[in-house]
């Protein structure tokens, strides 16, 4: 009794600390960018989407056309991406799992671009896109 106790009381938490909102990313440290915001109102699996992008860590960090925003706060909080830096190819991997490629993206501002313009015409990418050009207007 006292074997399925212990094990109960070891199993149940490693369990249930072990799902994730985001789908896995094969991706060393020294090129991820986490996101550390959540879409929990999006009633999918998953909370957050995953890119992969040719560019560096450095290369995220330009700011987005006028705005405030560099291209990293805009695809990470408005966007819920987690970015796998230094990749073969740009490709977005959406909260349902469905993958995107992005062939024509010419800089980190391009693809930020081609990001936005593609989730802004999904359901939960058009709110997304709301927040995030409501935010720009007010100069929040």
């Amino acid at each position: 009794m006292k074997f399925y106790l212990s094990l109960l009381i070891y199993a149940v938490p490693a369990i249930f600390f072990s799902c994730s909102k985001s789908q896995s990313l094969n991706c060393s440290i020294e090129n991820y960018i986490q996101s550390s915001h959540y879409n929990f109102s999006n009633g999918m699996k998953n909370q957050q989407r995953n890119m992969k992008t040719l560019y560096t860590l450095k290369d995220w960090d330009q700011q987005y056309l006028d705005t405030k925003y560099s291209c990293k706060d805009i695809i990470t909080q408005f966007f819920f991406c987690n970015i796998c830096c230094n990749s073969k190819q740009n490709e977005i991997i959406t909260y349902s799992g469905r993958s995107f490629e992005f062939k024509n993206s010419s800089s980190v501002i391009d693809l930020t671009t081609a990001v936005i313009d593609l989730l802004g015409t999904m359901s939960i990418g058009n709110l997304e896109n709301q927040i995030l050009s409501d935010s720009i207007n007010s100069g929040n």
